[in-house]
């Protein structure tokens, strides 16, 4: 009888970072219930380095040869060193990019075990908005157009094909609702992947609000980073933002969102293919 695999595959933007916090924190506890997490080919809580390993990225190269390598043995350490155990991983990035080759990849990897893939999906123009400010606060100088053609073309928004891409190579995909779970990601995840929820009632662990600025400011702030060296764009970003909130927090106020109308029918084409 094959053993379990989790995979809790993001999207990005959908309390990721908050997941992870929370599996970091409750090892043991999730241990006792009998899911033991992948420790091996992490950084920063999550398993980046195994999903660039495996080919889930938009670059042809690899992120860094030998860090991947090693992702890759040390992943296969970790299992041979717990032969019986049910595994459970976490990272946005097995959300880079999907497709036939890097999911086939990974299932083969993991061909001891029943994969089951956690999926949270939020709608595309709230989820296209917070790429886009991600992209700012990082000293990014697309603008909005540029950037929605550029993550178009990369597949962010075409849920239904992702969907589709995953449940077709492992036994079963979860989909959850982000706009719905906010209140309660922790039970959510927990109840996706057949955990009781116990540990998320004893838990200290809150949701981590990053809230996206007005466009507004996020068009001002891309102007200003072409003035600023690349290095140093984030810390102006950080830099500005605090100097606003004492400021002037009235700045970062969000108002009616719309999507440039030309993309107009790309948007309405893949929030109908929610429903499917």
């Amino acid at each position: 009888m094959k053993k379990r695999l989790f995979v809790h595959v993001g999207t990005e933007k959908t309390g990721t970072t908050s997941i992870q916090d929370f599996i970091a924190g409750h090892k043991k506890q999730l241990k006792r219930q009998g899911l033991t997490f992948l420790e091996a080919g992490t950084e920063s809580n999550h398993h980046y380095w195994l999903a660039k390993a495996l080919g889930f990225r938009f670059a042809p190269k690899p992120v860094d040869e030998e860090k991947e390598s090693r992702a890759l043995s040390e992943c296969r350490a970790f299992m041979d060193k717990h032969p019986e155990d049910d595994l459970l991983l976490t990272s946005e990035h097995f959300d880079f990019n999907p497709n036939p080759e890097n999911i086939k990849r990974f299932v083969d990897f993991f061909e001891d075990y029943e994969v089951t893939v956690v999926l949270f999906l939020r709608d595309q123009i709230s989820y296209c908005q917070s790429l886009y400010a991600e992209h700012i606060k990082w000293g990014g100088l697309l603008d909005f157009s540029e950037f929605i053609k550029r993550t178009a073309k990369q597949s962010r928004y075409a849920y239904l094909s992702k969907y589709q891409c995953w449940d077709q190579h492992v036994k079963k995909v979860v989909v959850v609702d982000y706009n719905a779970a906010r209140g309660n990601l922790i039970e959510f995840f927990l109840d996706s992947i057949g955990i009781e929820d116990d540990i998320s009632r004893s838990s200290n662990v809150s949701f981590n609000s990053n809230t996206t600025p007005s466009m507004e400011f996020l068009s001002v702030v891309r102007l200003l980073n072409n003035g600023v060296r690349k290095s140093e764009r984030r810390q102006f970003y950080l830099d500005l933002l605090k100097l606003v909130i004492n400021k002037h927090p009235d700045l970062l106020d969000r108002k009616p969102f719309f999507i440039p109308l030309k993309f107009k029918d790309l948007f309405e084409k893949e929030i109908e293919n929610n429903r499917k």
